[in-house]
């Protein structure tokens, strides 16, 4: 008896697909990992399938296998990403599960390659040094984040706050925001950016908002959770569509709520992708051109918890 278990099930052995095309990938004793047409995994078992070797296609339907030539696999080799890379072996993600293979001695494979699987879904070739997101998967729209205008009803003269604190902030979000470029003939750049930080309650986004509303300006709520995504390099995009989006959506303020769970210091006691989203997101501030109308505000309960370069004079 053959049974089939798909990599997409837990706790249910779903039917045999008559007439399902599948390769080996791996074959221990009669327990093979195969691979089906649409990408997915499944694992199965059973007496007549201990002769089947990686690389072997056959179909199967009523517990019965029927051999077919290799070339019976449409073209078109699965890929993979190097996740960790060490002296004896590699750890490689491939359509949503993840393998181990040995290291090979001329030319390791080095983390976050992207790799061609032969058909026996080992790596034998890199076909880029960077990770390559999966096609169609990122629905990302920057026009989601933008709060409407006729939904923001904030207004300046709500804030229970300093009055000064007010003045000095609607002054600066006016210059950053003006389309006159008051400060071009005195050869001054506008600032970039301001962070408002305090203990919760105290105002910091009812202010971003009112700053918002009085200047007729597009509002994007940015959070951590909305922006970050699953792939390497997916994050890192998404803040450039961002910044292009308002770039061309002036005036427009870039609001950064918690700013702290993204941009934090970096260092090496840091995951890698934090490293580079605070590079990404200084690069991003440095590129601005001036005068573009785009100011960023976030907030924050813990300033000291922030890269101290992104609080240096200029950004």
């Amino acid at each position: 008896m053959t049974t089939v278990h798909s990599s997409e099930f837990e706790d249910e052995v779903p039917e045999v697909v008559e007439g399902q095309l599948y390769r080996v990938l791996s074959n221990v004793d009669g327990s093979l990992l195969l691979e089906l047409r649409n990408g997915q995994t499944a694992h199965a078992n059973g007496s007549n399938l201990v002769e089947l070797n990686p690389g072997d296609v056959f179909l199967l339907g009523n517990g019965q296998i029927e051999h077919l030539p290799p070339e019976s696999w449409p073209a078109g080799d699965r890929t993979g990403t190097v996740v960790w890379a060490g002296g004896s072996d590699i750890v490689l993600k491939s359509a949503g599960a993840t393998y181990n293979f040995p290291q090979r001695t001329d030319e390791p494979f080095k983390k976050w390659q992207t790799v061609r699987l032969g058909p026996d879904g080992q790596p034998v070739a890199v076909i880029a040094d960077e990770p390559i997101e999966e096609l169609g998967d990122d629905d990302f729209d920057p026009e989601s984040l933008i709060i409407k205008k006729e939904d923001n009803s904030t207004s300046l003269n709500d804030f229970g706050g300093s009055a000064s604190l007010v003045r000095r902030t609607l002054d600066l979000a006016t210059v950053a925001l003006s389309s006159d470029e008051p400060l071009r003939t005195m050869g001054v750049n506008p600032i970039k950016g301001m962070l408002f930080s305090g203990p919760s309650g105290t105002g910091k986004t009812f202010l971003a908002r009112g700053l918002a509303a009085k200047l007729d300006a597009s509002f994007y709520n940015i959070g951590g959770p909305t922006i970050v995504g699953k792939f390497v390099g997916q994050t890192e995009r998404r803040l450039r569509e961002i910044f292009e989006h308002a770039n061309g959506n002036g005036p427009a303020i870039l609001f950064f709520d918690e700013i702290d769970s993204l941009y934090t210091q970096r260092g090496e006691q840091n995951h890698e992708a934090t490293n580079r989203l605070v590079g990404q997101f200084l690069s991003l501030l440095d590129g601005f051109v001036a005068y573009d109308r785009v100011l960023i505000i976030a907030t924050t309960n813990l300033p000291g918890a922030l890269d101290g370069a992104l609080l240096r004079p200029g950004r």
